[in-house]
């Protein structure tokens, strides 16, 4: 399953959000890929918001695990592994707890840890044109 989504300007990313979650269905770890500055932590951002997380969302660049907290949907992990070194790095921060706990989960250059995705997962790749409209392609993977 395949869709895109075209936010215009940051307002929209709120609207782009719910769709983006209500397409996911029962898909809980999403990734996401795009060139440095695209707007990958910024949509994040803008569905932890939607899911109803008390606390903003922001990077997790340093820490590579946030954690925010809804009320109607337990906590949502958000992982930047763009200063990972390793998979064994990965596994020792418990990376697979996260990635298959059925919780809401996003990952920022998520490359680095392709072989330990579950085999079903999305991935959100999002392009910036001349205008600064973002266009997210969003896609159900399913390696079964």
């Amino acid at each position: 399953m395949k869709k895109s989504f075209e936010a215009k300007n940051l307002d929209e990313l709120a609207s782009v959000s719910r769709e983006i979650i209500s397409s996911l269905g029962e898909t809980r770890v999403v990734c996401l890929s795009g060139s440095m500055g695209a707007g990958k932590t910024t949509l994040v951002k803008a569905i932890v918001a939607v899911l109803g997380a008390q606390e903003d969302g922001n990077s997790p660049t340093f820490s590579l695990i946030n954690v925010y907290n809804s009320p109607n949907h337990g906590d949502i992990f958000h992982l930047d592994l763009y200063r990972l070194n390793s998979t064994s790095e990965a596994l020792d921060i418990g990376i697979e707890d996260v990635l298959y706990d059925g919780l809401w989960c996003f990952i920022e250059w998520p490359e680095h840890i392709q072989n330990l995705l579950p085999e079903t997962y999305a991935t959100i790749i999002i392009t910036v044109d001349d205008a600064g409209f973002r266009q997210f392609q969003l896609e159900i993977i399913n390696a079964v």
